[in-house]
């Protein structure tokens, strides 16, 4: 090959490395800087924000997180939070791993129809639906209950499980389906003991997308809950608007305990998450 083109080449390869890095610098600051200065701000008083706010904490304010702890009933909405998020994240998977399997792995009439159907469901918000979900959970008895947070959240994301976990269940070979039922396995024992096993990344994947938008939802708390002590921490996050002021301090205490568990979720499943990730791109 000519050395001009190869070097021309080389220039090419270098400058979009550049341009990459680059943009990857910037896009971890523009989610960096706003978690410094919220968990520098929950160690200041309101005063301190106000009078500069992106001074660094000369005199931090522990007592704001303690403030938290103790008098804003924090570890029970962070106990909603988790068992809103847990329980449907539980329920949404028992059905779309399922449903994903079939769709899948067992070729019927109306398989392609019934997968853009699910699909469907992410082209549709959910919001637009909530009046006629408010009534139903009326109907039925379970308004003003988690149950019904964790029914529309399962709902809510089942056409993104289905997604996800349909490619991983279409990418796995036959063979391994005939090994097991050579071996005598019958159908759910090849879903449950063969073929799920060998979608953990996807799991991963489905868990983490998932939780992050339930976790942070404020909407349908706000319609289906009216016992403050079944908020979940998103809609807690309004008790600190008084009708005179804003103790910001301990806000940005309460905002900054709130994203740790999600985050230690990310930290604790990232490398299965990553792995997941780079086997959808080279399926």
């Amino acid at each position: 090959m000519n050395p001009q083109k190869m070097k021309r080449i080389r220039e090419l390869g270098v400058k979009r490395s550049v341009a990459v890095y680059a943009f990857l610098g910037l896009y971890a600051l523009a989610i960096i800087v706003p978690l410094v200065f919220m968990y520098n701000s929950s160690l200041r008083t309101t005063r301190e924000i106000f009078e500069a706010p992106l001074r660094l904490a000369t005199d931090p304010q522990f007592s704001n997180y303690t403030n938290i702890l103790v008098g804003q009933n924090f570890l029970l909405y962070l106990a909603n939070s988790v068992v809103i998020t847990a329980g449907a994240m539980v329920l949404n998977l028992a059905l779309s791993t399922g449903a994903a399997y079939a769709l899948a792995r067992y070729k019927f009439r109306i398989s392609g129809l019934l997968y853009s159907f699910f699909l469907l469901g992410l082209m549709v918000p959910l919001r637009l639906a909530s009046l006629p979900l408010f009534l139903l959970m009326r109907d039925i008895g379970i308004l003003d209950t988690r149950l019904s947070l964790i029914i529309v959240y399962a709902a809510w994301r089942f056409g993104f499980s289905i997604l996800i976990f349909y490619g991983f269940f279409f990418a796995l070979p036959a063979n391994l389906e005939d090994a097991g039922r050579i071996d005598g396995a019958n159908e759910y024992q090849l879903f449950g003991r063969v073929m799920l096993p060998l979608a953990t990344s996807g799991l991963v994947i489905t868990v983490i997308y998932n939780a992050v938008p339930i976790w942070n939802d404020f909407f349908f708390p706000l319609i289906f809950l009216r016992t403050e002590r079944l908020s979940p921490l998103p809609l807690a996050v309004a008790n600190f608007f008084g009708e005179h002021s804003v103790q910001w301090g301990e806000l940005f205490a309460f905002l900054g305990l709130s994203i740790l568990p999600i985050v230690l979720l990310y930290l604790v499943m990232s490398r299965y998450f990553i792995r997941g990730m780079l086997a959808g791109t080279f399926r």
